[in-house]
């Protein structure tokens, strides 16, 4: 059966997160020390040792997420020697898949999701915008159809269903006044009876980040992209894709585009991909999968692992 390796996005963080492995292995204990280096200070250290409150900082968490993922990978794959037959990353964790399906290098992903996260956090220190994420289960498949077209209708260019995720479960993003007006509308139409803010103030894969994605862009054509792998599964259209000038050019759209996470998942089923390889801290991507499908696999790389 073909193999699918599943790289997590945002969010999947905790305290102490990679303490066991910097210990346990010495190929993770050089990468964290090698990483420490390039970015020019102690992440290990803030993922071993700090509070929650710290690590959740978009500058900080999306480095952690990225390393642990990418050094589980790299310890299951010569642990148990299973390859990837292809690769996908929800949201942040597209960047993550790049650098195992061999797109980009190790330090060119690194570069990347330091400088993504650098610029989120500073464009958010100057932009005025009071921007917010909600998530929503909808009660039936049909009732996105109705929020997408409301949205399209009263809120155009200021909030937009932003992920994805599951059959039921979709992430609104926008201006927190329209985001409260779109709730209104769910709650008053009985369309969902689970809305939760969360603790982002971001507008992710939204055109509200377009200024971020716009310096992103900057680092991403600072890069050579070469042939991966295995196909890669890009997030703004579900489908997989193996020419490094396509990946790249999907790659400049990434933050300003919604997450077809349902859809990515749906077209690897389709192609006979049954077992999936989690590498994240969490198990929310294999809870988010197992949504779509109970036909497959999941192996959460943790609990063989650690």
């Amino acid at each position: 059966m073909k193999n699918a390796y599943i790289f997590p996005g945002q969010g999947t963080h905790y305290y102490s997160m990679g303490n066991i492995m910097y210990n346990k292995y010495h190929l993770a204990k050089k990468i964290f020390n090698k990483s420490n280096k390039i970015i020019g200070y102690n992440i290990a250290d803030i993922m071993f040792n700090s509070p929650l409150k710290d690590l959740s900082k978009t500058i900080n968490s999306q480095i952690a997420i990225f390393l642990y993922s990418i050094i589980s990978f790299y310890l299951y794959k010569k642990k148990y020697s299973i390859y990837p037959d292809v690769v996908a990353g929800h949201s942040l964790g597209e960047l993550t898949s790049l650098v195992a399906s061999n797109v980009i290098t190790f330090e060119e992903g690194l570069f990347l999701v330091y400088n993504r996260s650098n610029i989120i956090q500073y464009i958010k220190k100057y932009n005025q915008l009071d921007t917010q994420m909600v998530s929503v289960i909808v009660s039936n498949n049909n009732d996105i159809k109705y929020i997408n077209q409301y949205i399209k209708k009263y809120c155009y260019n200021k909030s937009i269903i932003s992920n994805y995720n599951t059959p039921k479960q979709i992430v609104i993003s926008g201006i927190k006044n329209t985001i409260m007006n779109i709730c209104e509308y769910i709650k008053k139409n009985n369309f969902s009876k689970y809305i939760v803010s969360l603790n982002i103030n971001n507008a992710y894969h939204s055109p509200l980040m377009k200024y971020e994605n716009m310096l992103f862009i900057k680092c991403i054509e600072n890069i050579n992209f070469k042939k991966p792998i295995c196909p890669v599964y890009q997030n703004i259209d579900g489908l997989y894709h193996t020419d490094p000038f396509i990946i790249k050019q999907n790659l400049k759209k990434h933050m300003v585009m919604p997450s077809l996470w349902n859809k990515i998942i749906d077209n690897m089923i389709l192609n006979k991909f049954y077992n999936f390889y989690n590498t994240g801290p969490s198990n929310t991507i294999s809870n988010m999968i197992l949504k779509i499908s109970k036909n497959v696999k999941i192996y959460n790389i943790a609990d063989y692992l650690f």
